[in-house]
């Protein structure tokens, strides 16, 4: 799944990839701070539940891609987002 952060001003929208950390491989596993990968993670989110996480999705502190303020990390490090895009911006 790809994500990326936007902003919209008057020069009109940013959008930008959010960025893994350097050695990250396609299939890591994405998860809170401070929690663990899970071991029986769904390969695919559908629906409602899809619906309640992509609305919680956010730019962070240190232009980190959180979940309700908390970062989203994998076992490399934290997911970022590049600088242009504020904090508080979405996440689609």
């Amino acid at each position: 799944m790809l994500l990326a952060a936007d902003r919209e001003d008057a020069s009109g929208r940013i959008v930008r990839m959010l960025e893994p950390p350097p050695g990250s491989q396609p299939g890591d596993q994405v998860f809170l701070e401070g929690g663990t990968p899970s071991t029986d993670a769904p390969k695919q989110v559908k629906g409602e539940v899809w619906k309640g996480v992509a609305s919680a999705l956010s730019v962070t502190k240190g232009h980190k891609a959180g979940v309700a303020g908390l970062p989203l990390v994998t076992g490399k490090g934290a997911v970022t987002v590049p600088e242009e895009i504020p904090e508080g911006a979405g996440i689609r």
